[in-house]
């Protein structure tokens, strides 16, 4: 997604904090705090920590990048996932909000390419985005009172980019 650039994944261990239990005293509305005693057994938590090493840039935390950039990892390792896996459906909603037109497109055409073996469900304002949907749904408002549109593309017609 980003042309050149490497990224992997690393399963971490998280500190795992004691559940914590609010109690808010109706007498004086004190606030207090109650431990929640554990099994001395405890199995550690997992997380997944995102390495990045992007040509352009030298980051290598996923925080230190823009919002458009950080959306790109995000679809880059669900559409890595989705490949992998092939889901029935996939829901989406304004993943490409924080993306360019540049890469709206790149992010339109690798949905239109899973869209063979998955069905996308993607709430979108983006118009690169919709262009690649076979069927389309709005909601209008107009007085007060929603309105819902749809349209199927017809199966002989092929859009061409402009």
């Amino acid at each position: 997604m980003f042309g050149k650039g490497k990224a992997s994944l690393k399963v971490i261990q998280i500190q795992k904090e004691k559940d914590l239990f609010f109690q808010e005293s109706q007498e004086n509305q004190e606030k207090s705090f109650e431990r929640k005693e554990e099994n001395s057994q405890e199995v550690p938590a997992l997380g997944v920590e995102i390495e990045i090493n992007l040509a352009q840039k030298n980051v290598k935390n996923i925080q230190l990048l823009s919002g458009g950039e950080k959306a790109l990892v995000s679809l880059a390792l669900l559409f890595g996932i989705i490949s992998f896996c092939q889901p029935p459906f996939v829901v989406l909603d304004e993943v490409d909000a924080a993306l360019d037109e540049k890469n709206s497109q790149k992010i339109a055409e690798i949905i239109k390419e899973l869209s063979e073996r998955t069905q996308f469900v993607i709430i979108t304002h983006n118009q690169a985005t919709i262009q690649v949907a076979d069927v389309w749904y709005g909601i209008l408002m107009k007085d007060g009172v929603s309105k819902t549109i749809s349209y199927k593309l017809p199966e002989n017609i092929i859009l061409e980019k402009v």
